[in-house]
């Protein structure tokens, strides 16, 4: 597959957004409300990179150039990401809207600096009636390291590593709509790639991803929310100490969130997700994904108020486990999955 340059990935995003903005009749005939907001969300994580327990011990001592940790200072760290977003919305009709968004996110870490990295995202939303909804999210990651990743000396033809870095592009249209003041549905559409730098174009991902949104509002307190969705994301399949190497998988997708409105400009909102990955290889040799399933459990929790008119403080949680059948007769339980935990504080001021 192709490979596009950081520059073409960002024409690639805001022409989309531009094209379909210009494409909704009516948009421009009067001055749209702007609203800018600056944001600042801090928090700990006790396992940036995802590693399994026993790898958790091996920063220390396995740091050295070609070797699993190079660069990287452990799995826990404290994040620091500032953001600002632009919106601009205007009145297209009765109780119609056309919204359009930008927004950056630069990701910070006080540890792992390797791992910084920028994040960009654009949303167009269009009233098509009263309760018809469509829109489209992009984002867009330029940069990013990973991890170190393994691959096969040339000239020894011994396991070393090496920095992984890709850059990452997402589209995702979605439609919605309010049945009455309680009741909505909706669907998307995902688009993701994943494109990595040499010497890991095998590791390249194109994902789609089909989703459904059953929401309700009918509690005086309390926002319901479910969704189900399904994913198939594909990979080269390249050659790696002589065995087919096949990483394609497939995804069910489940979860939900609860929003809720406490008295005194108070709010809680508690979100999960839970992933089911089959990996599709039929390389019995590759004993990595032949026959391998993952299951990832996420909670996000946040707790916040409102101060004033424009600033919003909040404190963060979330915590995310994962557990495999991984066959590989080499390695032992605490290789495989990892567990997370994260703590922190986010504040938005809206001007």
């Amino acid at each position: 597959m192709g490979h596009l340059s950081k520059s073409h990935g960002c024409r690639v995003v805001f022409l989309v957004l531009g094209f379909l903005m210009l494409a909704v009749p009516g948009a421009w005939a009067g001055q749209p409300h702007f609203e800018a907001a600056v944001d600042l969300k801090s928090y700990y994580t006790s396992n940036l990179y995802h590693v399994s327990e026993k790898r958790e011990d091996q920063f220390d001592t396995k740091n050295g150039p070609g070797e699993r940790f190079h660069g990287m200072e452990g799995p826990g760290d404290f994040v620091f990401v500032p953001g600002l977003d632009l919106t601009w919305q205007w009145d297209v009709g009765k109780k119609r809207d056309l919204e359009v968004s930008f927004g950056a996110d630069y990701f910070i870490h006080a540890r792992n600096t390797i791992a910084n990295y920028l994040k960009l995202g654009g949303l167009l939303a269009y009233d098509l009636t009263r309760r018809d909804t469509v829109s489209l999210d992009v984002d867009f990651v330029p940069e990013r390291f990973w991890k170190n990743l393994s691959l096969e000396d040339p000239s020894t033809h011994l396991k070393i590593f090496e920095e992984a870095r890709y850059r990452h592009i997402g589209l995702a249209p979605h439609y919605l709509h309010e049945w009455n003041k309680d009741w909505a549905t909706g669907i998307e559409y995902q688009y993701a790639t994943r494109d990595y730098e040499d010497p890991f174009h095998d590791r390249d991902r194109r994902g789609h991803t089909v989703m459904g949104l059953v929401a309700y509002n009918g509690f005086k307190h309390l926002d319901v929310d479910f969704f189900a969705g399904y994913n198939a994301t594909a990979t080269p399949t390249g050659v790696e100490f002589g065995i087919p190497v096949d990483r394609s998988f497939e995804e069910l997708i489940l979860g939900g969130r609860l929003c809720f409105h406490l008295p005194d400009h108070w709010k809680a909102k508690v979100g999960t997700k839970y992933r089911i990955r089959n990996y599709t290889t039929d390389t019995e040799a590759d004993t990595t994904y032949f026959d391998r399933r993952d299951n990832t459990w996420t909670l996000d929790t946040e707790v916040g108020r409102k101060l004033g008119k424009d600033l919003y403080i909040a404190v963060l949680a979330g915590y995310g486990h994962r557990t495999s059948n991984r066959s590989d007769p080499t390695i032992t339980a605490d290789q495989v999955g990892y567990t997370e935990y994260r703590l922190g504080l986010t504040a938005e001021w809206a001007f």
